[in-house]
């Protein structure tokens, strides 16, 4: 049986008439009875008491109903399904950031989206690795040097600049310096040197005394927490102590460490629907992001 034929034969039933039921397929009345008649051949069933004022479901056709209402939903969900595939708005996205990041930028935005995309599905890969974008991710949010793989594309977040930061907590126990010449009066969190950009690295060391240094750690994320705890004074991104509510942000390191916020994705992913309109979502979330920082930092970041 061709679900066409199913087709004519609910719409029979729920018109009353083949008249009826033709202008609503947009057919002739004479195509609707002739596919009745053959859908009955096929069956070997009476499913229809040809009356003056119409088609009247016999009783075995009103048995069967319950069924054939089961299979045009099922159709009908199926259809709906391809359609999303087709549009490529289904499927898994796999994106990759720093932990930091991750916890900052995208907890509430992705929440956001699923309800605006329940067919997509994030799959969030916290790591400060590169991930590999034409196989081991899609999409990348990543600090670092500006992108020279031309297999990728992108956008330019912000540039990668970075302060003195404490917490508020520390701030009202101890004070917080506005200058380096204050740095003598406190403690201070470092980053090992193999964690961080030389150029980061060496103005730590020239500037933040050494017997003030109480604690070293070898992840900006667990200095970051350490900050926060106020257990001293520590430099964080800019990206990152901009949106920390309990950071204070003392001075900025004056170094240029040449290095960038990305949203990135692998050339052959331009087109893929759900890719783009991840990426688009994500864009538009983090310009907001930045904007809201040049207005509260009053300069250009």
């Amino acid at each position: 049986m061709e679900w066409g034929d199913l087709r004519f034969l609910l719409h029979v039933v729920r018109e009353g008439s083949t008249l009826a039921a033709s202008r609503v397929l947009n057919t002739s009345q004479s195509t609707v009875m002739r596919r009745i008649a053959v859908l009955e051949g096929q069956l070997g069933l009476s499913l229809f008491e040809k009356r003056r004022s119409g088609y009247v479901p016999t009783d075995t056709l009103l048995g069967l109903l319950g069924k054939l209402e089961a299979v045009e939903a099922a159709h009908s969900a199926f259809e709906s399904e391809a359609r999303v595939i087709c549009r490529g708005l289904s499927g898994t996205v796999r994106l990759t950031t720093p932990e930091l990041i991750s916890s900052h930028f995208l907890k509430f935005p992705l929440q956001q989206f699923r309800q605006l995309n329940p067919d997509i599905r994030i799959e969030l890969v916290a790591s400060d690795e590169y991930l590999d974008l034409s196989w081991e991710a899609d999409i990348a949010l990543r600090a670092g040097d500006p992108p020279t793989d031309g297999a990728l594309f992108g956008r330019r977040i912000i540039n990668d600049t970075w302060s003195v930061y404490c917490s508020r907590a520390y701030a009202e126990a101890n004070g917080y310096p506005t200058t380096t010449a204050d740095f003598g009066k406190h403690g201070f969190i470092c980053i090992v040197e193999r964690a961080r950009p030389d150029r980061l690295t060496e103005w730590m060391n020239t500037h933040f005394p050494p017997d003030n240094i109480v604690l070293r750690h070898s992840s900006l994320m667990s200095a970051f927490f350490s900050v926060k705890a106020g257990d001293g004074i520590g430099i964080c991104p800019d990206m990152i102590g901009m949106n920390e509510p309990d950071f204070i942000r003392c001075m900025p390191v004056d170094v240029q460490t040449g290095k960038e916020v990305w949203l990135l994705a692998h050339e052959r992913n331009r087109q893929t629907p759900r890719i783009r309109i991840v990426l688009d979502f994500l864009t538009e979330h983090l310009m907001k992001k930045v904007q809201t920082m040049r207005l509260v930092m009053g300069e250009k970041v």
